[in-house]
């Protein structure tokens, strides 16, 4: 393991809370406002509506590992893929209230912010 100078840790909890907290609080915004526009201006099946919150988690997904490594020194791959998987894990308990998810759908969701995050993170810092 690498020996870091002034006690430096490799993970930043704190940069990754709140790189958490403004992707939820992003999409929050984005989900309330298309909620809005979706029952004024247009009518759409469930399944367009799945596939657009898909998008968008994945577009936040890498949005927060992204700010996540651009606040980091080093290791935004890692920082980034933490982030993006407790924001997932949020995303998860807030939406098994709803609606109940398989094992399968929650390993490849978990999977998915593991690599979205990672991604955001490894723009992050190289950009």
């Amino acid at each position: 393991m690498p020996e870091y100078k002034n006690n430096e840790s490799v993970i930043n909890s704190f940069v990754i809370f709140k790189g958490v907290l403004l992707g939820i609080i992003i999409m929050l915004i984005f989900t309330v406002i298309f909620a809005l526009f979706s029952s004024i201006l247009f009518r759409l099946e469930e399944a367009k509506l799945s596939k657009i919150f898909l998008g968008q988690n994945i577009i936040l997904l890498l949005l927060i590992g992204f700010y996540v490594a651009r606040n980091v020194e080093r290791n935004g791959w890692l920082n980034g893929a933490i982030a993006g998987l407790i924001y997932m894990i949020i995303l998860i308990l807030i939406g098994t209230i709803s609606l109940p998810l398989s094992i399968s759908n929650i390993i490849l969701m978990a999977v998915l912010a593991l690599i979205l995050g990672s991604i955001g993170g490894i723009l992050g810092i190289n950009l």
